[in-house]
């Protein structure tokens, strides 16, 4: 608390976007970033959705930017995706660096992705208590 007033802080806990890669660059996979001299770190699997995923590493091994790319056709109950369909995904802790949305923004453009829109956003409110003077613990205890 300060003076008297309850810090209040709301940020963005999950930033994920749906992309095309664009005809310049495709495929942008592993080996096109590695080419372009970042670090990388590619999953073994995919998921169910896309045959690849990998992460953008810094010199530490921090991920930097999550990727899923190439579709898999046929094995997915999503209908829509094209070849080029990515989704690019900001790891938690870069959420809380700087400007998130600005150093998505300029790797998207950096690499010629075409947005089509946010597929997921999470945001969080962090508070000490209610404005009623209920604490958050007490109030998750009741259910």
């Amino acid at each position: 608390m300060s003076n008297g007033k309850q810090i209040r802080c709301v940020n963005i806990d999950w930033l994920e976007v749906y992309v095309l890669e664009s005809n310049d660059n495709f495929p942008c996979n592993a080996d096109y970033f590695r080419r372009k001299g970042y670090l990388v770190r590619e999953r073994e699997y995919g998921t169910r959705v896309y045959k690849e995923m990998f992460e953008i590493v810094d010199d530490m091994n921090n991920p930097l930017i999550e990727i899923r790319r190439n579709p898999a056709s046929g094995a997915s109950d999503f209908h829509g995706l094209l070849e080029c369909s990515s989704h690019i995904r900001l790891p938690n802790w870069m959420l809380y660096q700087g400007n998130p949305v600005e150093f998505l923004r300029q790797f998207l453009l950096a690499h010629n992705y075409i947005f089509k829109r946010i597929y997921r956003i999470d945001l969080c409110y962090d508070f000490e208590f209610f404005d009623s003077g209920d604490k958050p613990a007490r109030f998750a205890q009741r259910y």
